[in-house]
């Protein structure tokens, strides 16, 4: 894989490219601090966005948010091309095999609220990633400061809080840098053999 580091990447313009870059340089100093080498693919518009350790494929998604939403999530579709269909541009779900976590980095104007940070098996079960026969898979992500209505929200915040690292007080402590940087590093040893956990899961939630 062919890597550039962050200072290779030019300041975009329009205001959603600044966001996504704003996220991406405070994700950067946060994830050296723990001691980890992320950089960037050379190609753009790859599966994934960020490569950590020279092994460990993150795709990384923005997002503006506050903790005053209390009873919102943070929704995104999570999506590849398919080609076309008809003459048109189509859209699957991503492939098992196409990254290893998926990091969702949370932003109040500037200022860094919070990470998510989800391997691809986890995804895989949760029917979000792997299927041929759907157009995407949307992620909503609920903070610890969110408050859903619905159970099945309630039950997707549960099972989210073992893969969120919360930065809405401040500054970290190391025992949180030390669990950022394991969350990390176990996307890649929780899809050490994809091919098999691939049809394992995919037989399971067909």
């Amino acid at each position: 894989v062919c890597l550039r580091s962050l200072e290779d990447w030019s300041r975009p313009l329009n205001k959603r490219q600044q966001t996504e870059h704003v996220g991406r340089m405070l994700v950067w100093d946060v994830l050296i601090s723990c001691g980890l080498s992320p950089k960037l693919p050379r190609v753009d518009h790859g599966q994934y966005s960020m490569v950590v350790n020279g092994s460990v494929r993150i795709e990384t998604k923005v997002r503006k948010t506050s903790i005053s939403t209390q009873g919102a999530a943070v929704s995104y579709s999570l999506s590849k091309s398919a080609g076309k269909l008809r003459g048109k541009p189509s859209s699957r779900q991503c492939d098992p095999n196409d990254f290893d976590g998926l990091m969702t980095v949370l932003l109040n104007g500037e200022s860094l609220l919070g990470l998510s940070i989800i391997p691809i098996c986890e995804l895989v079960r949760r029917g979000q990633v792997g299927s041929i026969e759907k157009a995407s898979g949307t992620v909503s992500i609920y903070p610890p400061w969110s408050v859903p209505g619905s159970h099945r929200a309630r039950e997707a915040k549960a099972w989210q809080e073992q893969y969120f690292v919360d930065f809405s007080e401040g500054s970290l402590s190391q025992r949180d840098l030390q669990r950022l940087r394991s969350l990390v590093l176990a996307c890649k040893r929780d899809w050490q053999e994809p091919t098999r956990v691939t049809m394992d899961m995919l037989h399971e939630f067909s």
